[in-house]
């Protein structure tokens, strides 16, 4: 199997909340069965990337595939 079907991967992801950039061109790679934490300041976008891969946020460019899929 390719590991470009597995796992996380997010490339070039910007998203746009009422006229301001949240995230600006993100690009992680996460290969399955590793372990991975999120840390940074309050306002650094956490929150957003993780509502961007549940799909509860739409991003404006960029690309989100999860096992393979978009």
């Amino acid at each position: 199997m390719n590991d470009e079907n597995n796992g996380i991967a997010i490339s070039e992801v910007t998203t746009r909340l009422r006229g301001q950039t949240i995230l600006d061109a993100v690009t992680l790679h996460i290969k399955p069965g590793s372990v991975h934490a999120l840390v940074g300041m309050n306002g650094a976008g956490k929150t957003t990337l993780m509502r961007n891969l549940l799909g509860i946020l739409r991003i404006d460019s960029g690309q989100i595939r999860l096992l393979g899929s978009p």
